[in-house]
Protein backbone atom coordinates (compact mmCIF):
# COMPACT_ATOMS: atom_id res chain seq x y z
CA UNK A 1 0.00 0.00 0.00
CA UNK A 2 1.47 3.33 -1.00
CA UNK A 3 2.01 6.27 1.33
CA UNK A 4 -0.60 8.26 -0.60
CA UNK A 5 -3.23 5.60 0.02
CA UNK A 6 -2.43 5.40 3.72
CA UNK A 7 -2.53 9.20 4.03
CA UNK A 8 -5.88 9.37 2.24
CA UNK A 9 -7.34 6.73 4.58
CA UNK A 10 -6.08 8.66 7.61
CA UNK A 11 -7.57 11.91 6.27
CA UNK A 12 -10.84 10.09 5.60
CA UNK A 13 -10.97 8.69 9.14
CA UNK A 14 -10.25 12.02 10.81
CA UNK A 15 -12.67 13.86 8.52
CA UNK A 16 -15.33 11.31 9.36
CA UNK A 17 -14.69 11.82 13.08
CA UNK A 18 -14.91 15.59 12.58
CA UNK A 19 -18.18 15.21 10.69
CA UNK A 20 -19.52 12.89 13.40
CA UNK A 21 -18.87 15.51 16.08
CA UNK A 22 -21.09 18.04 14.33
CA UNK A 23 -23.49 15.48 12.84
CA UNK A 24 -26.42 16.73 14.91
CA UNK A 25 -26.06 20.16 13.31
CA UNK A 26 -25.46 18.74 9.86
CA UNK A 27 -28.37 16.34 10.31
CA UNK A 28 -30.78 19.10 11.27
CA UNK A 29 -29.71 21.16 8.28
CA UNK A 30 -29.91 18.16 5.95
CA UNK A 31 -33.46 17.43 7.10
CA UNK A 32 -34.51 21.01 6.42
CA UNK A 33 -33.01 20.89 2.95
CA UNK A 34 -34.32 17.41 2.22
CA UNK A 35 -31.01 15.57 1.79
CA UNK A 36 -30.11 12.21 3.30
CA UNK A 37 -28.35 12.75 6.65
CA UNK A 38 -25.62 10.16 6.06
CA UNK A 39 -24.83 11.39 2.58
CA UNK A 40 -24.63 14.96 3.83
CA UNK A 41 -22.16 13.91 6.56
CA UNK A 42 -20.12 11.53 4.41
CA UNK A 43 -19.45 13.74 1.38
CA UNK A 44 -16.99 16.12 3.14
CA UNK A 45 -14.99 13.15 4.42
CA UNK A 46 -14.87 11.59 0.96
CA UNK A 47 -13.75 14.88 -0.58
CA UNK A 48 -10.99 15.18 2.05
CA UNK A 49 -9.89 11.66 1.18
CA UNK A 50 -9.76 12.50 -2.54
CA UNK A 51 -7.86 15.74 -1.90
CA UNK A 52 -5.26 14.03 0.28
CA UNK A 53 -4.84 11.23 -2.25
CA UNK A 54 -4.06 13.76 -4.98
CA UNK A 55 -1.74 15.86 -2.80
CA UNK A 56 0.20 12.99 -1.28
CA UNK A 57 0.54 11.13 -4.57
CA UNK A 58 2.51 14.04 -6.04
CA UNK A 59 4.44 14.42 -2.77
CA UNK A 60 5.39 10.76 -2.85
CA UNK A 61 6.78 11.15 -6.37
CA UNK A 62 8.81 14.19 -5.29
CA UNK A 63 10.12 12.50 -2.15
CA UNK A 64 11.11 9.44 -4.18
CA UNK A 65 13.15 11.63 -6.50
CA UNK A 66 14.70 13.36 -3.50
CA UNK A 67 15.57 10.05 -1.81
CA UNK A 68 17.29 8.77 -4.93
CA UNK A 69 19.64 11.78 -4.88
CA UNK A 70 20.60 11.33 -1.20
CA UNK A 71 23.83 9.41 -0.76
CA UNK A 72 23.51 6.62 1.78
CA UNK A 73 19.71 6.69 1.89
CA UNK A 74 18.47 3.20 2.66
CA UNK A 75 14.74 3.71 2.30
Amino acid sequence: MSAATIASLVFFAFSLVAAATVEFLLGAFAEQVGVNRWAFSMVPALLAMLYSLIVYQSAEARSGAWASRCPGASW
